[in-house]
């Protein structure tokens, strides 16, 4: 085995390149704003089953916004 870190995705990729963390924020508004017109569906009243299918949708949105940071700085800063 190589001593190099498996690289899975272009995220990763994406995220090694970027140092100056413009690309991490890039993709967190991105997913905020993804959240944001969720929300949006989710104030204009929806069914029950529309209900659960959007709530796990903002869930997915907020597992993401708090994780890219996570792994940008992992990348970029591994001795933080």
């Amino acid at each position: 085995m190589s001593a190099q870190p498996l690289q899975i995705t272009e995220l990763d990729k994406a995220l090694q390149g970027d140092a100056d963390g413009r690309v991490v924020k890039a993709y967190v508004n991105q997913l905020s704003e993804g959240k944001r017109r969720v929300q949006a569906k989710l104030d204009g009243g929806v069914t029950t089953a529309e209900l659960t299918r959007l709530t796990n949708l903002t869930a997915a949105y907020d597992a993401g916004i708090d994780a890219l940071p996570k792994i940008w700085a992992a990348i970029n800063q591994p001795n933080s």
